[in-house]
């Protein structure tokens, strides 16, 4: 029940592609990725104000009257030992009309105790081979289970999830922590370039827009070798930049991009949207720690194929990494995109999955891409843009069959 879906129920792989077409719900899975992160690492309150209000939040009932749908979340963690988990099962169940309450909360998970020394990346620390349970269930403020080392509430404010009200210490930690870390982008040239004072989040991280990337990069060009790494990958698909600093000009932060063949200066507000969004996109690719889940909406937009295939090959080294692997979901209706990322050895080397939305009664479903279509792929019977290009995928817009229409009318 959250937007535009009823349902959804998907089993994603390391790389994801989500496809269909424009207004089935694409973005609106990215919305729910962010609302997850955001209850987690804040509140139910700060997610539902920096995502409009319950009212934008919950799914519309069409042609139905009495109470308001409730929404649920649940979300199921394999192993990933290098940020502790061993496993998570996860749900919280929300209602509402302008304040949100908790009807449900429950936690089912084993996650690997903290060692001592050095953090293995910024923010990640070293986990031991000693691994602990826990067991939460919560039904509005009361806590009827609490089998976890520390404190042992035995009622929760009901607007308030005991994840993020406890996820600060102690083994509840390393869920929220996996959690909190999602991200989604969508990097926008224009707003990066009108942008340079940040947003209310700091240049600590990247805003989902792009919003303060100019103070971001700002802050990551204090390390030379993220620097020089950054700058070393823009250049494949953009040889001609030889180097960009951040500077403050006329008091205010942008970067000065040189050039290789001219020897020329220009702003940020000078280069072209390609070239921003590309930088933006491998930066998000490099945070410290990386994010344990991202989305990436259409990254194929202002970039030449061969960028966008850069990109493609970062996002899959991400995913196959023994060492905090990201799992990542790029929505895209790109036939370069899917070429990449459903070729067969893609699929061999990292696992990619696809799926599908539509617009179904009134609302979004989200399926696993045909399987024939993935099969006949996979013995290469046909490009996958070739099947996206013949409706194969089962993503092309749909005609309403509305009461008087005439069944012939295009």
């Amino acid at each position: 029940n959250f937007k535009s879906f009823r349902k959804i129920d998907i089993k994603p792989g390391p790389v994801n592609l989500i496809i269909g077409a424009n207004g089935t719900g694409k973005s609106n899975f990215a919305d729910a990725i962010e609302f997850l992160m955001l209850c987690v690492r804040f509140s139910l309150k700060e997610a539902k104000n920096r995502r409009g209000g319950w009212e934008m939040l919950r799914r519309k009932r069409t042609g139905e009257t009495g109470r308001v749908p409730h929404m649920k979340f649940q979300i199921a963690l394999g192993p990933d030992i290098t940020r502790g988990i061993d496993s998570v099962n996860y749900q919280f169940e929300l209602a509402g009309t302008d304040e949100v309450s908790v009807l449900e909360e429950k936690l089912t998970a084993r996650v690997h105790k903290r060692s001592a020394g050095r953090p293995i990346a910024r923010g990640i620390p070293n986990f031991s081979p000693d691994a602990e349970d826990i067991r939460i269930v919560r039904s509005g403020a009361i806590v009827s289970e609490w089998v976890a080392p520390g404190q042992n509430p035995n009622e929760i404010d009901k607007d308030t999830l005991f994840l993020s009200a406890f996820g600060q210490t102690g083994p509840i930690r390393t869920v929220a922590d996996y959690l909190a870390s999602s991200r989604v982008y969508n990097i926008d040239a224009a707003i990066v370039k009108r942008r340079t004072n940040g947003t209310d989040s700091g240049a600590d991280e990247l805003d989902r827009f792009g919003d303060n990337l100019v103070l971001y990069l700002r802050q990551v060009f204090e390390r030379a070798e993220l620097k020089e790494k950054i700058i070393r990958d823009l250049r494949t698909a953009v040889p001609y930049i030889k180097d960009i600093e951040a500077l403050v000009t006329f008091t205010m932060p942008t970067l000065e991009f040189t050039e290789a063949d001219s020897g020329f200066k220009f702003l940020v507000s000078q280069m072209s949207d390609g070239t921003i969004r590309l930088l933006g996109l491998l930066s998000a690719l490099m945070q410290e720690p990386p994010p344990a889940i991202q989305v990436v909406e259409e990254p194929e937009n202002a970039l030449h194929p061969f960028a966008a295939d850069l990109f493609l090959r970062a996002v899959r080294r991400a995913g196959s990494g023994k060492s905090l692997p990201t799992q990542s979901f790029l929505t895209s209706h790109s036939p370069v995109i899917l070429d990449k990322l459903l070729a067969v050895e893609a699929m061999n080397e990292v696992g990619t999955s696809a799926f599908v939305t539509r617009r179904v009664d009134g609302g979004s479903v989200m399926e696993p891409a045909p399987p024939e279509v993935l099969h006949a792929i996979r013995e290469n019977l046909a490009r996958p843009s070739d099947f996206l290009r013949d409706g194969d995928f089962d993503d092309a817009p749909r005609q309403l069959k509305l009461p008087g229409m005439d069944a012939k009318a295009e």
